[in-house]
């Protein structure tokens, strides 16, 4: 805060020489200076006005963070208990060493509530873009000071080397490990904090190592930490299968507390009659809007190259496609341009230009977790999520959110009988030389039907017989 102060005063200081410097002038020479070069007085108020407003919402943030904390302790009814002032000082202590990361009272709150939550697994809900990374390192922070080996799960290779890049300096004490490595080398720690953890267990519920069966049960094993951008109903029943029931706990956004939003806001939905139609309402889109702001797209893997060529004939636009750390170092440059992304390329990456993304969907969705990940790629600042979603449909648009909605609950309910029966059978060396097999040929089994084809129907027959046995 006093920081924030101090800049204050030098803008308001920038200012006062502005105004003295035109002292003296007669009122219509004073309007033809102004005319005549508008960012003499205009860029040094616009400073202001901002850095103004940066303080009133740090200090609005702060008075909830406050609020927040009185009253988890008025509910809160065990004799021990972690002071905020110990996460507080974890937060300074980050932001010596973590060069990305700024001091956050709502962020070292929301922290210190996970905390004092003495269950053995807890289930954090935040919104994409909303800090969840720093909450993280702050677990991690505290953990270390009390001597605990700490790991950070992340789905893939580029998330660890990001997760890296943000928390590395919190020291050797604390790693940062691919879920697949995990399952590998099946390390002892005495604190995981997971992160996109809904991605996890879509993607990377089991793995076969050495012969055996590994999966997300033995992440219940040990107190974790399991952060997510939504708790979907499907994800609890896929972990009460393997044991895991775990508390859930809920926090908005900073953006969404201080514009006092609920956390389910949908976006813009522009319904298309074909695929010509939406590549043709995105083009309209980008020309009305301007050049002067980024776009993330994110749509089909055959339909890349036609947007990108549309893009760079019509729009004139700074384009790369996919991800990867050099592009995602490279975007961070960028006041304009254009990031093109598949489906699969939606969770918890940094996609940070120089100012918020506006963020158009153009691509079959098949989750609302999915969406809401696609959505939080156009702000990684306080959770401000821009985006416009461009469905090919009959249905109105009340009618296609539902729908997503039926659809992820329908692919959970598969993983849920899938999950179901490999926990139950991983002994079994007909499912573990199945499973082997599978991560060679790089097969994907999502559902029961996946694994009997697998597998044969006949030995399938015998997998599942008296399972719930």
């Amino acid at each position: 805060m006093l920081a924030k102060r101090d800049h204050i005063n030098l803008q308001l200081e920038r200012l006062v020489v502005v105004l003295q410097s035109i002292k003296g002038y007669e009122l219509d020479q004073l309007d033809q200076i102004l005319t005549c070069d508008e960012t003499l007085w205009m860029r040094e108020l616009s400073k202001l006005q901002s850095c103004t407003q940066s303080l009133k919402n740090q200090s609005q943030l702060e008075c909830k963070s406050q609020q927040i904390w009185q009253e988890f302790l008025q509910s809160y009814s065990s004799d021990h208990k972690i002071p905020l002032e110990e996460v507080l000082k974890c937060s300074l202590q980050m932001e010596e060493s973590c060069m990305d990361y700024k001091h956050s009272t709502y962020q070292s709150t929301i922290a210190a509530i996970v905390l004092n939550h003495l269950e053995n697994n807890i289930q954090i809900q935040m919104p994409t873009a909303s800090g969840k990374t720093w909450v993280q390192g702050l677990l991690a922070c505290y953990w270390i000071q009390q001597g605990k080996k700490v790991v950070i799960l992340v789905p893939e290779k580029i998330l660890k080397m990001q997760t890296q890049k943000f928390l590395q300096p919190l020291g050797i004490q604390l790693q940062i490990e691919t879920i697949e490595n995990f399952y590998i080398t099946k390390r002892q720690y005495d604190i995981l904090i997971v992160d996109e953890f809904d991605r996890i267990t879509w993607k990377h519920p089991f793995y076969c190592h050495d012969g055996k069966l590994q999966g997300i049960w033995d992440i219940g094993l040990t107190r974790s930490y399991m952060f997510s951008t939504t708790c979907d109903q499907g994800i609890q029943r896929v972990l009460a299968q393997v044991c895991i029931r775990p508390k859930i706990l809920k926090f908005k956004s900073e953006y969404e507390y201080l514009h006092e939003l609920r956390q389910d806001q949908v976006g813009d939905v522009i319904v298309c009659s074909s695929a010509e139609d939406k590549l043709s309402k995105i083009k309209t889109e980008i020309q009305e809007r301007g050049q002067a702001l980024p776009y993330i797209i994110f749509c089909d893997d055959r339909e890349k190259a036609i947007v990108k060529d549309m893009i760079e004939q019509t729009c004139k636009l700074r384009v790369k496609t996919g991800i990867s750390l050099d592009i995602l170092d490279e975007i961070e440059s960028w006041q304009n341009g254009m990031l093109i992304l598949s489906q699969d390329e939606s969770f918890g990456y940094n996609t940070k230009f120089r100012t918020d993304a506006q963020v158009l969907i153009a691509c079959e969705i098949t989750s609302e977790g999915q969406y809401l990940q696609m959505r939080g790629r156009s702000s990684r600042s306080m959770g401000a999520l821009q985006s416009k979603y461009y469905p090919v449909s009959t249905l109105p648009k009340q009618q296609i959110l539902l729908r997503m909605k039926k659809i992820s609950i329908e692919r959970f309910g598969k993983l849920e009988q899938l999950v179901a029966l490999i926990y139950k059978k991983r002994y079994s060396k007909v499912l573990i030389e199945a499973i082997a097999d599978s991560q060679k040929d790089f097969d994907v089994i999502e559902s029961l039907d996946d694994l009997k084809q697998l597998i044969g129907e006949s030995a399938f027959r015998k997998l599942s017989q008296n399972l719930k046995n």
